[in-house]
């Protein structure tokens, strides 16, 4: 057990070492086909050395771990060096989510039916979502998944994050800190709120998660508040409604192309972390540091194209109601 092993697990060396049983690290759903790998290992017979499997740490959180592992020759010990790809797999997942919810925000002209989508998807990969509209001046709850209805409630009046996102801003917090107002009974590390804005604020998602939420989570999730508030603004417009809509698939389909974009070096990050043996762990690292330039500056070039967006959609509905 090395500092990096205390650090995944959030066990220390003395609480594992000659105490614990690495299968008491493994996700219930992952035990017996590992376990099946171990004994073959250990017998000598054919055995994978690289896969991935659910890691589960102190807290009781899964995470995703890519493993290289192999018998230490001359013993029956075994040797493993562990890498945490969550981020990564996260990262495509969400990619995925939020293409299907630009798919429904095109197709779909019930704001409710959007919302509601949006809190079921979110939750596929985050502990819990809810998203709330302003009325008077108000946020009132709409849908939610993951979270009870008086947590909300709660949330709604109290929560630092969603009071940031209500003034406009990005709220993210974590709930171990000082702000927290612990407002929900369900436990949860991490929150976000994003408000859903477009000439106003039409309302704030918000996400609960165990992990902590990367930049690029935040900056797509951003993204689609965007989209879901031009949706919600141009739902409302019957006189413009076919242009609001055909450049909100123009502005769907450059985020689509952005996400493909994303995809490639994600691939390339894993794969190198696939072949770690052969290329080595200092290789890998580098190549994770350049893929990850490769997605800051793709997110960076949807964001020049948003305010393009942004800017011609403000001029044509300024033409519209003057």
């Amino acid at each position: 057990v090395n500092s990096e092993f205390e650090k995944l697990s959030g066990y220390k060396k003395e609480e594992i070492e000659g105490k614990m049983s690495w299968t008491q690290l493994v996700h219930p759903e992952d035990l017996e086909w590992m376990k099946s790998y171990h004994y073959a290992r250990r017998e000598g017979k054919e055995a994978p050395k690289k896969y991935e499997f659910r890691f589960i740490d102190r807290e009781g959180d899964a995470k995703n771990i890519f493993i290289t592992i192999d018998m230490i020759p001359g013993t029956k010990k075994s040797v493993a060096s562990l890498m945490d790809i969550t981020p990564f797999k996260k990262l495509n997942k969400l990619l995925k989510v939020l293409s299907e919810i630009n798919e429904l925000v095109v197709r779909e002209k019930n704001p409710e039916v959007v919302l509601k989508a949006v809190c079921e998807k979110l939750n596929y990969i985050y502990d819990g979502a809810f998203t709330s509209l302003v009325e008077n001046s108000r946020l009132i709850p709409v849908f939610s998944k993951g979270i009870d209805i008086k947590s909300i409630k709660n949330s709604l009046k109290s929560c630092p994050s969603i009071l940031t996102a209500l003034k406009g801003g990005v709220g993210r917090m974590d709930t171990d800190g000082a702000l927290c107002r612990n407002c929900t009974s369900k436990k949860h590390r991490y929150v976000l709120s994003v408000p859903l804005i477009y000439g106003k604020n039409y309302g704030v998602i918000t996400v609960h998660s165990n992990l902590e939420f990367n930049d690029e989570e935040v900056e797509l999730l951003e993204k689609m508040s965007l989209n879901i508030a031009f949706a919600l603004n141009a739902y409302g417009i019957e006189e413009d409604k076919r242009k609001a809509m055909g450049q909100l698939v123009r502005n769907l389909q450059q985020f689509d192309r952005t996400a493909d974009r994303l995809r490639n070096p994600l691939a390339v990050i894993i794969s190198s972390i696939e072949l770690m043996n052969e290329i080595g762990k200092d290789r890998v690292l580098e190549i994770v540091k350049e893929q990850a330039f490769r997605i800051k500056d793709e997110l960076d070039e949807l964001r020049k194209e948003e305010i393009k967006t942004h800017r011609l959609i403000e001029k044509s509905f300024t033409q519209v109601y003057t």
